[in-house]
């Protein structure tokens, strides 16, 4: 009985349900705290009134007035929409037609006609996000037709009419949704994630060979060119991010099938974020040591679910306190634009955010410098007396 009481005995078995604990406590906050439950609110949508007569406004006010997750921009023309999606500042855009009124006012008479309505959906900005405000507008519509259909109706048996065929016809749908897709995502791009994920494989690698670097350095810690070892592991570093992203690259082209517009300006721009990203992990592990290795496993594991959704999709809290200075968002935004967007005017914010935190940690890496000169004087007056 004494051998099988042992084990629960020994404090390591305590430390060890206290380690269980803290890690999944951590590990279901950072998998399921900001996904679990993910709500839709104020998802950016564009409308465009082009419609000269009354109808036109009407049914604008109509939607708008609907409560929804969406938060409607009216916008000048069908043109501005298309640059505004363009530039990701929309999931969706609806266009009423200028000729929306007239097109309507057929159901009075005897040749009717199905009026259009264009639905623009950009789906390189974020397929979840675009899809959902897609159904959402189509279920506008339907009830826009229902009410329409029972206007129709009831003109139609005050007058004392027959409903005529072709006017059954057009009221099945008296508008007709026709709906475009934007900067598609194609079919074999993670459903839409693959910058996320991309940039999740980026991290990873750049966070291991931040960690061989700073030990292979640490060898020399206490040599006399201790700038020299710093600037020798970031050289090494640029070498480390590119077979790793080259490797990402080559396995999920080559074996899993991951489509790309352009495989080197992929490359490239990975190899850039993921430089950054060796740069803010070598700051960490310079300044704090192994010590901050921790960190960033945290910013990978709490990240990781983040980035795969919309940032309206995302509690307010995961929004301001996580979303707001995560650092693989920058990369996401980036790799999206190349991979959806064309590489157009979207790319230069997350290159510049991106160039700043690797600046930022290249002088950071180079004073820690400073901080191990003067460990070595304490040290050495420590020892003298």
């Amino acid at each position: 009985m004494k051998s099988f009481l042992h084990v629960f005995q020994q404090k390591f078995f305590l430390i060890g349900l206290g380690v269980v604990l803290l890690v999944g406590t951590i590990m279901a906050f950072a998998n399921m705290g900001s996904t679990v439950s993910p709500t839709p609110k104020d998802l950016p949508v564009a409308l465009v009134v082009a419609d000269a007569g009354q109808l036109g406004p009407m049914i604008a006010e109509k939607i708008q007035g609907i409560e929804t997750p969406l938060k409607w921009t009216v916008l000048d023309s069908e043109q501005a929409a298309l640059d505004a999606l363009a530039k990701e500042e929309y999931y969706a855009a609806v266009v009423l037609p200028q000729e929306l009124s007239a097109q309507l006012a057929t159901l009075q008479s005897p040749a009717p006609k199905q009026a259009e309505v264009t639905l623009y959906v950009n789906q390189g900005k974020s397929l979840t996000a675009a899809n959902l405000a897609s159904g959402v507008i189509e279920k506008i519509v339907a009830g826009v037709n229902t009410q329409l259909r029972e206007q129709t109706l009831a003109v139609v048996k005050q007058r004392g009419n027959m409903l005529s065929t072709e006017l059954a016809s057009v009221l099945a749908a008296p508008v007709k949704l026709t709906s475009t897709p934007l900067h598609p995502v194609g079919s074999n791009s993670a459903n839409g994630n693959a910058p996320a994920v991309l940039t999740q494989l980026t991290w990873f690698c750049s966070m291991i060979g931040a960690v061989m670097m700073f030990l292979a350095a640490s060898k020399n810690a206490h040599g006399k060119n201790r700038v020299a070892v710093l600037l020798g592991q970031m050289i090494a570093g640029i070498a480390v991010i590119a077979v790793g992203v080259l490797t990402v690259l080559g396995i999920t082209t080559g074996i899993l099938g991951l489509e790309l517009p352009d495989f080197w300006q992929v490359a490239l721009f990975m190899m850039f974020a993921g430089y950054c990203f060796f740069l803010l992990q070598t700051t960490l592990l310079s300044w704090i040591g192994l010590g901050g290795m921790p960190l960033l496993v945290l910013v990978f594991f709490f990240g990781a679910p983040v980035l795969s959704l919309p940032k309206e999709m995302l509690p307010l809290i995961t929004q301001d306190w996580l979303y707001s200075w995560l650092p693989l968002r920058f990369s996401v935004d980036g790799l999206r634009d190349i991979l959806y967007f064309g590489a157009g005017d979207n790319l230069s914010d997350p290159m510049w955010t991106l160039g700043g935190i690797g600046t930022a940690g290249v002088v950071m890496i180079l004073a820690s410098a400073i901080k191990t000169r003067l460990a070595k004087k304490q040290a050495g007056l420590v020892s003298s007396n």
